[in-house]
Protein backbone atom coordinates (compact mmCIF):
# COMPACT_ATOMS: atom_id res chain seq x y z
CA UNK A 1 0.00 0.00 0.00
CA UNK A 2 1.30 3.57 -0.83
CA UNK A 3 2.13 6.09 2.10
CA UNK A 4 3.28 9.56 1.16
CA UNK A 5 6.07 11.17 2.74
CA UNK A 6 4.63 14.65 3.47
CA UNK A 7 8.49 16.27 3.62
CA UNK A 8 9.05 14.82 0.17
CA UNK A 9 5.88 15.90 -1.55
CA UNK A 10 5.63 18.57 -3.32
CA UNK A 11 1.58 18.39 -4.63
CA UNK A 12 2.47 18.38 -8.11
CA UNK A 13 -0.43 15.97 -8.41
CA UNK A 14 1.20 13.89 -11.01
CA UNK A 15 0.17 10.82 -8.58
CA UNK A 16 -3.28 11.96 -8.62
CA UNK A 17 -3.28 12.20 -12.39
CA UNK A 18 -1.65 8.71 -13.06
CA UNK A 19 -3.97 6.50 -9.99
CA UNK A 20 -6.32 4.71 -11.98
CA UNK A 21 -8.75 4.10 -9.65
CA UNK A 22 -8.82 7.88 -7.64
CA UNK A 23 -7.66 6.96 -4.86
CA UNK A 24 -5.90 10.16 -4.37
CA UNK A 25 -7.67 12.98 -4.56
CA UNK A 26 -6.50 16.57 -4.52
CA UNK A 27 -8.56 19.53 -3.08
CA UNK A 28 -7.60 23.25 -3.17
CA UNK A 29 -8.67 25.41 -0.82
CA UNK A 30 -7.79 28.93 -2.41
CA UNK A 31 -9.34 31.12 0.53
CA UNK A 32 -7.11 28.93 3.18
CA UNK A 33 -4.19 28.53 0.52
CA UNK A 34 -3.86 24.75 1.27
CA UNK A 35 -3.62 21.90 -0.98
CA UNK A 36 -4.57 18.54 0.63
CA UNK A 37 -3.15 15.65 -1.24
CA UNK A 38 -5.87 12.63 0.20
CA UNK A 39 -5.07 9.23 0.00
CA UNK A 40 -8.06 6.88 0.21
CA UNK A 41 -6.81 3.29 0.55
CA UNK A 42 -10.23 1.67 0.45
CA UNK A 43 -9.94 2.79 -3.25
CA UNK A 44 -6.41 1.82 -3.51
CA UNK A 45 -6.25 -1.26 -6.14
CA UNK A 46 -2.03 -1.41 -5.21
CA UNK A 47 -1.13 -0.98 -9.19
CA UNK A 48 1.73 1.21 -8.63
CA UNK A 49 0.95 3.91 -11.01
CA UNK A 50 1.71 6.98 -8.10
CA UNK A 51 4.85 6.05 -7.24
CA UNK A 52 6.31 5.27 -10.73
CA UNK A 53 5.17 9.08 -11.46
CA UNK A 54 6.63 10.59 -8.22
CA UNK A 55 9.11 13.25 -9.06
CA UNK A 56 10.52 13.42 -5.52
CA UNK A 57 9.91 9.75 -4.42
CA UNK A 58 7.71 10.78 -1.82
CA UNK A 59 5.61 7.93 -2.01
CA UNK A 60 6.80 4.59 -0.68
CA UNK A 61 5.23 1.11 -0.65
CA UNK A 62 4.29 -0.55 2.88
CA UNK A 63 3.87 -4.25 1.97
CA UNK A 64 1.99 -4.67 5.30
CA UNK A 65 -0.72 -3.36 6.79
CA UNK A 66 -1.08 -2.40 10.39
CA UNK A 67 -4.16 -4.03 11.34
CA UNK A 68 -5.02 -1.68 14.18
CA UNK A 69 -5.08 1.17 11.49
CA UNK A 70 -7.87 -0.94 9.63
CA UNK A 71 -10.03 -2.36 12.47
CA UNK A 72 -10.02 1.58 13.24
CA UNK A 73 -11.27 2.34 10.03
CA UNK A 74 -8.29 4.67 9.42
CA UNK A 75 -7.67 4.72 5.95
CA UNK A 76 -6.85 7.96 4.76
CA UNK A 77 -4.00 10.04 4.89
CA UNK A 78 -3.81 13.50 4.45
CA UNK A 79 -1.03 15.70 2.99
CA UNK A 80 -1.53 19.29 3.04
CA UNK A 81 0.76 21.91 1.62
CA UNK A 82 0.33 25.44 1.32
CA UNK A 83 0.06 27.02 -2.18
CA UNK A 84 1.93 30.43 -3.08
CA UNK A 85 1.14 34.18 -3.24
CA UNK A 86 0.20 35.44 -5.93
CA UNK A 87 2.92 38.66 -6.09
CA UNK A 88 0.58 40.73 -8.11
CA UNK A 89 -3.01 40.38 -6.77
CA UNK A 90 -2.22 38.55 -3.08
CA UNK A 91 -4.88 35.39 -4.56
CA UNK A 92 -3.32 31.77 -4.09
CA UNK A 93 -1.64 30.24 -7.46
CA UNK A 94 -2.32 27.23 -8.34
CA UNK A 95 0.97 25.76 -7.16
CA UNK A 96 2.53 24.96 -3.76
CA UNK A 97 5.43 26.79 -2.48
CA UNK A 98 7.20 23.45 -2.70
CA UNK A 99 6.53 23.17 -6.42
CA UNK A 100 8.05 27.18 -7.14
CA UNK A 101 11.58 25.77 -4.88
CA UNK A 102 11.72 22.72 -6.90
CA UNK A 103 10.89 24.64 -10.21
CA UNK A 104 14.03 27.00 -9.05
CA UNK A 105 16.42 24.33 -7.79
CA UNK A 106 15.41 23.13 -11.82
CA UNK A 107 16.23 26.28 -14.04
CA UNK A 108 19.73 26.93 -12.55
CA UNK A 109 20.93 25.53 -15.51
CA UNK A 110 19.61 28.15 -17.80
CA UNK A 111 20.90 32.04 -18.45
CA UNK A 112 19.49 34.34 -15.19
CA UNK A 113 17.52 36.31 -17.52
CA UNK A 114 15.53 33.00 -18.57
CA UNK A 115 15.32 32.48 -15.08
CA UNK A 116 13.94 35.78 -14.11
CA UNK A 117 11.39 35.53 -16.21
CA UNK A 118 9.77 32.29 -15.66
CA UNK A 119 10.14 33.01 -12.09
CA UNK A 120 8.17 36.44 -12.51
CA UNK A 121 5.53 34.24 -14.14
CA UNK A 122 5.01 30.96 -12.26
CA UNK A 123 3.72 32.15 -9.19
CA UNK A 124 1.07 34.53 -10.92
CA UNK A 125 -2.35 33.11 -10.23
CA UNK A 126 -4.79 32.10 -13.25
CA UNK A 127 -6.05 35.82 -13.68
CA UNK A 128 -2.63 37.67 -13.63
CA UNK A 129 -0.92 34.80 -15.65
CA UNK A 130 -3.62 35.57 -18.17
CA UNK A 131 -2.83 39.07 -18.07
CA UNK A 132 0.60 39.14 -18.15
CA UNK A 133 0.81 36.47 -21.23
CA UNK A 134 -1.80 39.03 -22.96
CA UNK A 135 0.60 41.49 -22.14
CA UNK A 136 3.73 40.29 -23.45
CA UNK A 137 2.17 38.82 -26.47
CA UNK A 138 0.56 41.98 -27.57
CA UNK A 139 3.84 43.56 -26.91
CA UNK A 140 5.61 40.80 -28.94
CA UNK A 141 3.52 41.69 -32.06
CA UNK A 142 3.73 45.10 -31.75
CA UNK A 143 7.48 44.22 -32.17
CA UNK A 144 6.95 41.84 -35.29
CA UNK A 145 5.12 44.81 -36.89
CA UNK A 146 7.78 47.87 -36.20
CA UNK A 147 10.20 45.30 -37.21
CA UNK A 148 8.44 44.84 -40.52
CA UNK A 149 7.87 48.42 -40.94
CA UNK A 150 11.50 48.83 -41.28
Amino acid sequence: MPKIDPKLCIGCRACSNACPSNAIVIKDDLIQGTRSIVLDLSHCIGCRACGEVCIKDAIEFIEEIELVSLSMGNLTEEVTLKLAKCPICGNFSEFTEKQIEEAKKALTDLPGEFIEEIMKYLPLCRKCRRRYLLMNASELSLLKFMLKAF
